[in-house]
């Protein structure tokens, strides 16, 4: 009798492209705008019981999205801001123009630097 032993392992990567008109209000800031992202996620399957692994089943999805960005940061001192961004995409571009709802919520810190003076 023979058993079959196989794992598996899943991936995702989003690149995402965005950008915003920022209103700042006190020690606020509240923005909004477009976004494009790349999404890929995979999954594959192996037979745990070979030596080399080779893979069994391969799941592979890909898609190009347009969508919204809306941000509000909280400053903290003269250049440090944390903030919550939202970014829902509302149009694939994979399979012409489909409407599409994914989205991603991420906390985020950033530190501004000034690199040169514009105005004068």
């Amino acid at each position: 009798m023979s058993s079959t032993i196989s794992s598996s392992e899943e991936t995702l990567f989003s690149y995402y492209v965005s950008t915003t008109d920022n209103i700042i209000h006190n020690r606020f800031t509240y923005g909004y705008g477009i976004n494009y992202s790349v999404n890929h996620w995979g999954e594959w399957y192996r037979d745990v019981g070979l030596i080399n692994l080779p893979t069994i089943d391969i799941t592979d999805y890909k898609n190009k999205n347009l969508g919204i960005t809306l941000n509000t940061y909280y400053r903290i001192g003269k250049t440090l801001n944390i903030g919550v961004i939202y970014r829902p995409s509302l149009l694939n571009l994979s399979d012409g123009f489909k409407p599409i709802y994914e989205h991603l919520l991420s906390l985020e810190a950033n530190w501004r630097i000034k690199l040169c003076n514009l105005k004068k």
